[in-house]
């Protein structure tokens, strides 16, 4: 349905007041239950739609150009690198991860789908949907921007460009999961029950919720 009527929708440029009164150059997502997934991009030349066998994105430039710098890391694997001989002398290893080594790690769009492709297809499948949720969560943290780690400089101030929250989706049980920069314990919102609680109406969920810290501190194995 959204591949058919993609075109009928129109997009206008709408200045967003957090993020400093300009309009969000954003790129789209959808992926069905079946893990098919689509992208859908606003372009100089009108709306572009592109089948996304990887099943990730990022930001700018663009969903063809992402595809194409994917060839620049063709030998990026997670396999470990073997040791090897150098005039005689052995060289092995300074510690595990060699086969990633050369993935770029800072916060671009470039590197982040890099980083996206690396580990989602590096990660063995899921036993169940709570197995699921944890292994997205885990590599959702890869891209969780520190506080501090991106500065913008608006002439007399400074602000930071960080992970507000992250979330992860059960498409088949219709669950929303969320993690917020002050509360790193998931939670659920089921769409089904908030869908039933509504009553119809328009509602909004209040995000934050405060992270309670269990203290383990005696909780000693017998």
């Amino acid at each position: 349905e959204v591949k058919k009527h993609f075109k009928d929708v129109t997009i206008v440029q709408h200045k967003i007041e957090g993020l400093g009164n300009i309009s969000f150059p954003a790129h789209y997502i959808v992926t069905d239950r079946t893990g098919k997934s689509i992208v859908i991009e606003p372009t100089k030349d009108g709306v572009k739609l592109y089948e996304n066998p990887l099943g990730v994105l990022t930001n700018s430039p663009g969903f063809e150009w992402h595809m194409t710098n994917l060839r620049n890391y063709l030998n990026v694997m997670p396999n470990n690198i073997e040791s090897r001989k150098i005039a005689g002398v052995e060289f092995g290893q300074l510690g595990g991860g060699t086969g990633f080594q050369g993935l770029p790690g800072d916060f671009t769009p470039p590197s982040r789908f890099l980083r996206l492709v690396a580990f989602s297809k590096s990660s063995p499948q899921p036993e169940d949907t709570q197995d699921a949720v944890f292994k997205v969560s885990h590599i959702m943290n890869m891209f969780d921007i520190p506080y501090g780690a991106i500065k913008l400089n608006h002439g007399d101030h400074i602000s930071f460009d960080y992970t507000q929250w992250s979330s992860v989706v059960d498409l088949k049980n219709l669950v929303y999961y969320y993690k917020t920069f002050k509360n790193n314990n998931l939670v659920a919102v089921d769409m089904k029950k908030a869908l039933e609680a509504a009553k119809g109406k328009e509602r909004t969920i209040k995000m934050e919720i405060p992270q309670v810290i269990p203290d383990n501190s005696t909780n000693f194995i017998k």
